[in-house]
């Protein structure tokens, strides 16, 4: 009769350490970020001076490291609202119980319709750290060429990317979080330099 009542707590006990194994390994290892889209703005180039083309030739010629080359054809930057900064705003949250350090954007891939749209995506200018159990507005930064191009064609082709989430995890190394480009994008802010 005991030995039914034990085995009847270890049928209860067992599972429920499963689950809470399970719950700790996804929370702290597999998956410990994630993130909901805030908004987005489209910055237009040629009203104050500033120019993408210091941050793209220097990245093609290599003396720029902090942004990611997305093309290597040679633009005309003469007119220079041929040209915008898009800046899509991430709220990503940290669900672990150790700091995520190094959190960045990545472009993975380009739909082949939209090649030598975007020139480069801007590393963050600090980097971005999201303590544990915290979240902070993680920011994905391009230059894309809009010449004659409509705020919809703009935004289909931003919906064209493929991006993730890397980021430095202080116990468990790096790690990457896919990230989706919403459907109904819009841009809340568009302006001029």
């Amino acid at each position: 009769m005991n030995w039914i009542k034990n085995h009847k707590k270890t049928a209860i006990v067992v599972p429920i350490l499963i689950i809470l194994l399970v719950a700790v390994l996804f929370t702290q290892v597999f998956s410990p970020l994630s993130y909901s889209f805030d908004e987005a703005a489209m910055y237009i180039f040629g009203g104050d001076g500033s120019s993408p083309e210091d941050e793209y030739v220097g990245a093609l010629n290599g003396s720029v490291t902090d942004v990611q080359l997305l093309s290597d054809k040679d633009y005309d930057f003469s007119n220079l609202e041929d040209y915008a900064q898009i800046v899509l705003w991430y709220d990503v949250s940290n669900h672990s119980v150790f700091d995520i350090n190094n959190v960045e954007f990545s472009v993975l891939d380009i739909q082949s319709d939209y090649d030598g749209l975007f020139l480069c995506k801007l590393d963050a200018v600090v980097t971005v750290i999201i303590d544990r159990l915290d979240s902070d507005n993680v920011r994905l930064d391009l230059y894309m060429y809009i010449n004659d191009m409509t705020e919809e064609e703009i935004i289909e082709a931003i919906k064209g990317l493929t991006v993730e989430i890397q980021y430095q995890h202080e116990l468990f190394g790096s790690g990457t979080m896919a990230v989706a480009i919403p459907d109904d994008l819009s841009f809340s802010r568009v302006k001029y330099y």
